[in-house]
């Protein structure tokens, strides 16, 4: 099982990378870094995020723990979801062009921009699915952030712009394509699933709610993602029914799920009263990645 995240200790936070459990640094802690992706082909373990350069945040990829710059430090970018098949390591992010955000696509290391610049956009999700290459995330459009996906660059729209939106994360299974993510109703965020396009609520709309991951293990829907109730709750839902993996005494986030021989595994990070402790639930039993004494975060979780 590998994971990844950071861990902030004194000022800076540290990129990070767990091996069923044992922690390797990315980096030496100089500037702030964060791991956000993590995937395994083969032998070789790829993970993405970002390292300050005392400036700006470039996009880096990690193979085998060695690093490459995707951006070159000039504007700040970011790199949140990693995919590699038949030996091409394609990546999702954003780069901060002028004023706006632009979302773009690195395969082996090429840029491709997703969005025009004209207003805000990111890329937070890829998936490769056959020759086609999938990316979801979110455009403003002057007056609302629209949840949308790119299908080889062309940009998919699934909300109205009417409220706010966001495409979190992607994948296809079947030639069906699943995102998840959420939309405000006016009042509260609602946790979305979206097959096809087409729309499916995991909450009723009583509290905020998201839903950050999914999976598609069998013909089971998997959905990771938090609602909040006076406390932020890790939640996961099979096939739209909801799970509580936290109590709801001390806020709980999840943000990524992965379905391996029938085991469901959960990424994400809980309040222990003080700082933020990374965590791994295995079929809703929790492991701890930290001891608690420095605020740590995990975002990815990937089993093979």
């Amino acid at each position: 099982m590998y994971a990844v995240g950071d861990e902030r200790g004194n000022d800076k936070a540290i990129a990070k990378l767990w091996k069923n459990g044992i922690a390797t640094n990315l980096t030496d802690g100089t500037n702030t870094a964060s791991a956000n992706s993590v995937y395994v082909s083969g032998n070789d373990v790829y993970a993405v995020g970002f390292e300050f350069n005392g400036a700006k945040a470039i996009a880096k990829v990690w193979k085998n723990g060695i690093p490459m710059n995707l951006s070159n430090g000039l504007n700040a970018a970011f790199a949140t979801s990693v995919f590699v098949s038949e030996g091409v390591v394609y990546v999702s992010g954003n780069e901060i062009i002028g004023t706006h955000s632009v979302a773009k696509i690195w395969e082996n290391g090429k840029a491709t921009n997703l969005s025009d610049g004209t207003n805000d956009a990111d890329a937070r999700s890829i998936f490769v699915f056959g020759n086609d290459v999938y990316a979801a995330g979110s455009e403003y459009d002057g007056n609302n952030t629209v949840a949308k996906y790119w299908k080889n660059g062309i940009p998919i729209v699934l909300t109205t712009g009417n409220f706010s939106a966001s495409a979190n994360a992607l994948f296809v299974s079947d030639n069906n394509v699943y995102i998840a993510g959420y939309e405000f109703n006016g009042t509260k965020n609602i946790a979305k699933v979206w097959k096809n396009g087409v729309p499916m609520n995991l909450t009723d709309g009583n509290n905020d709610a998201d839903a950050s991951a999914i999976f598609i293990s069998k013909n089971n829907i998997y959905t990771a993602g938090y609602e909040y109730a006076e406390t932020t709750i890790a939640k996961i839902w099979n096939n739209m029914i909801g799970t509580n993996l936290s109590d709801g005494t001390l806020s709980t986030d999840i943000h990524s799920v992965f379905v391996s021989e029938n085991n469901v595994y959960v990424a994400g990070d809980g309040s222990n009263g003080s700082k933020s402790v990374a965590k791994i639930w295995k079929n809703a039993v929790l492991t701890n990645l930290t001891d608690g004494s420095n605020n740590s975060f995990c975002y990815s979780v990937f089993v093979k």
